[in-house]
């Protein structure tokens, strides 16, 4: 009776030990029957690495955990095509998908933005910023861009009258 009750007690440290590893691991990405291989680390705090394999510029495969949030999907996007992706603002929220299949960059990156997010390229880098904040930088630089104009307009005139 009493070895039966350490054995308990040891598959139930097993099975925590398990379910605390795997709370710690938001996205995970598989792929498989292709030529490339890619393999990049994940933050210091963790210790696992992930792996993807590519058919050309294609993930065959990718495949997030249930819960990922849209900036942890961006890091493994960026760590995935070796791509510079800065998230402006907040960028928070749950992804509503678990998988994509056989996407390029461009077509995992627009699935993860989904309607609530914009990416801009920048350079090098691609800005993601929300939807409605992009639009207030819009009106900003746009307003900026005008006022800028007035500002030519009124020193030419002003030129043409002291001639």
């Amino acid at each position: 009776m009493r070895q039966n009750t350490s054995i308990k007690r040891l598959n139930l440290g097993l099975l925590l030990m398990f379910a605390v590893t795997m709370a710690f691991q938001p996205c995970v990405v598989l792929s498989q029957d292709s030529q490339q291989t890619a393999q990049a680390a994940e933050s210091p705090a963790r210790s696992e690495a992930w792996q993807a394999r590519f058919h050309g510029s294609k993930a065959d495969l990718i495949v997030f955990e249930k819960n990922c949030t849209v900036s942890e999907a961006l890091r493994i996007l960026a760590s995935l095509y070796q791509k510079n992706i800065v998230p402006c603002g907040k960028v928070d929220g749950l992804l509503g998908f678990t998988r994509l299949v056989d996407v390029t960059f461009e077509e995992a990156l627009d699935a993860v933005l989904g309607i609530d997010y914009v990416a801009e390229p920048s350079g090098s880098l691609i800005k993601v910023y929300r939807r409605d904040d992009y639009k207030k930088i819009q009106e900003e630089a746009k307003k900026a861009q005008e006022e800028e104009a007035r500002r030519l307009k009124l020193a030419q005139e002003e030129a043409k009258k002291a001639e």
